[in-house]
């Protein structure tokens, strides 16, 4: 049977905008065969910069409420995280306190059918991220720098439940309550969940890559992990125009939990080939290529090699196509725009509004705009309002700082912060970038001369002509400046020979 893409509703998220490293990070069981799910997940690891990562999540798996698997999982990337950003504010600050709205609008955005029956199993999925305790040890960056320039990283340690639900409608909602589903509610009553501080620092500190919804979740659960792990990669060889990129097979099954790790070739393959069975299909994957490799006092471990196939430029081809299109609300008339933020909030009562997109009012959005905005998002992780506001009020640095990024020797771990600060405090290029910029100007004016002498039909393109004049009665020969009015001047065009 070919592979076709499961159609998202009109009030669905097409993009979720996801932290790097907890991303990464195993915790939910995304496997159709619920006898590989644990009770603990222990990784150990290192971050880009050396520091140690620590990282333990202890799974209810009782009856009652269970582990979070599947339908957790499409629950938050399709609910809780695009509410999580679309209530962050200016300040980047995310509230304790998140309004997902009616049980019934959370059920549309879930893509579930709406009924009494799916509202108990949302509330379930919720309560399954909220059971599953997490012990965290690991570092993640600031967004600022000391005095030498360096980033300054923040260290990340306890013991914290992601999230809790808070509420339906007006009725605080107590653990044995959520355990034992001993509760009503109506279709209409609004739910809320509270973040943990924790969580919600490590929301606000994180990079964020951009996921493309209606590909996710057109795959089977195997191969959502895989893209969650491998969508960054497959977007930097598209980008770059490269032909593959290369992982470790003890690397993937390390974050890919469910998976047992194999060492025969045989089995390696084919449990590997099972993952990416759907991205083979979709042609997001061209093919793939193992190569077993053996280091001293290191067990037997496989290079594995991904072929990016057209699928993969769709789906990134989509994902820009929905920023772009995330400009229609933007232009929203400035009354229009206000009476929405009002209603906003007259729902959501005492808690924080959700951003208000359309704050920069009426501004001329061109196609060069709109390419400014999506690398930003898409390499940077910036927020999609930040960088609609950065690229409209300071577009110059915003050029210059991303012409200038590949010359740049830091290397920060918050790359999105990072270019926030440089854009807006208009960083200095390095030399290099001066340099080459001085050398690029020097081969075009060279460029330039040469098509002007091949083109000069005074000279035919030999750069000299031949003049005779009363100082030179014999004839001489002359540097040309491929101008018929100063060549004229100097010996006349019958001059030429």
């Amino acid at each position: 049977m070919a592979f076709e893409l499961i159609p998202l509703n009109p009030e669905q998220h097409t993009l979720t905008f996801v932290p790097k490293l907890t991303t990464e990070l195993p915790f939910f069981n995304l496997t159709a065969r619920r006898k590989d799910i644990p009770k603990v997940i222990k990784y150990r690891g290192r971050d880009a910069e050396g520091r140690p990562i620590n990282w333990e999540v202890y799974q209810d798996t009782s009856k009652e409420i269970g582990a979070p698997a599947v339908e957790a999982h499409e629950v938050w990337y399709l609910l809780v995280k695009p509410s999580i950003d679309s209530h962050r504010l200016p300040s980047g600050r995310i509230p304790e306190i998140i309004p997902l709205g009616g049980i019934r609008e959370c059920l549309r955005k879930v893509g579930w059918t709406v009924g009494g029956h799916q509202g108990h199993e949302l509330i379930k999925a919720l309560t399954q991220i909220a059971f599953a305790g997490c012990v965290a040890d690991l570092w993640v960056p600031t967004g600022e720098h000391d005095l030498e320039g360096k980033e300054r990283f923040l260290q990340i340690k306890g013991r914290f439940s992601r999230m809790s639900v808070y509420a339906i409608g007006e009725h605080h909602l107590t653990d044995e309550e959520l355990a034992q589903k001993s509760f009503d509610f109506d279709l209409e009553d609004v739910l809320y969940i509270r973040l943990d501080p924790l969580e919600a620092k490590l929301q606000q500190l994180q990079d964020r890559r951009i996921l493309d919804n209606q590909y996710l979740f057109s795959v089977n659960p195997a191969g959502r992990r895989w893209y969650e792990l491998m969508a960054a990669k497959i977007f930097g060889v598209v980008k770059n125009k490269a032909q593959f990129c290369e992982i470790r097979y003890s690397w993937y099954v390390k974050h890919h939990h469910t998976l047992k790790r194999a060492y025969e070739h045989k089995r390696v393959r084919f449990q590997m080939d099972r993952v990416v069975r759907d991205h083979l299909a979709s042609g997001y994957l061209a093919k793939v290529e193992y190569r077993a490799i053996k280091e001293p006092d290191q067990e037997l471990d496989y290079i594995i090699r991904y072929f990016p196939g057209p699928g993969a430029g769709d789906s990134i081809a989509r994902i820009q196509g929905h920023i772009r299109k995330g400009k229609t609300l933007r232009r929203l008339p400035a009354e229009r725009a206000q009476s929405l933020g009002q209603a906003d909030a007259g729902r959501q009562g005492s808690v924080a509004p959700a951003i208000p997109i359309p704050t920069l009012a009426l501004s001329v959005i061109t196609t060069h705009h709109e390419q400014l905005i999506a690398q930003m998002i898409i390499e940077f992780g910036i927020n999609a309002t930040k960088a609609y506001q950065l690229v409209v009020t300071k577009k110059e640095s915003v050029v210059l700082q991303l012409e200038v990024w590949p010359h740049r020797k830091a290397s920060p771990r918050n790359r999105a912060g990072w270019m926030i600060q440089a854009i807006e405090g208009n960083y200095e290029a390095p030399l290099s970038y001066l340099d080459e910029k001085r050398k690029r100007k020097d081969r075009e004016r060279l460029e330039a001369a040469q098509a002007v002498k091949s083109a000069c039909a005074i000279c035919g393109g030999t750069g000299f002509r031949n003049i005779k004049s009363m100082q030179y009665p014999n004839g001489a020969m002359k540097e040309c400046s491929h101008d018929p009015s100063v060549e004229f001047e100097q010996g006349g065009i019958g001059s030429l020979y």
